[in-house]
């Protein structure tokens, strides 16, 4: 029991200093937690970015990953249905 008695008369003694303490730790652990929350952000938009301009699977013909298209579609799926608009 002295010595947290000893510890807390000593942190009232230096209050200038406590303060600043605490102030630093407050703002160190403000800087990790942002910092952390817009890496995990930053992660999170690419894989839902992945998904919503890809998809999960690409069906291409093989042509489209080795080769460049000279025309837009070129090497488009033959004979294709776009079925949204089918009742």
């Amino acid at each position: 029991m002295n010595a947290l008695l000893f510890a807390c008369k000593n942190v009232l003694r230096n209050r200038r200093r406590s303060v600043t303490t605490i102030f630093v730790a407050a703002i160190g652990c403000a800087a990790l937690l942002i910092a952390g929350g817009f890496t995990l952000y930053t992660y999170e938009m690419l894989v839902d970015n992945a998904v919503r301009e890809s998809g999960h699977i690409t069906i291409a013909d093989k042509r489209f990953f080795v080769d460049e298209e000279e025309t837009p579609m070129q090497f488009g799926i033959d004979h294709s249905v776009d079925r949204t608009f089918i009742e």
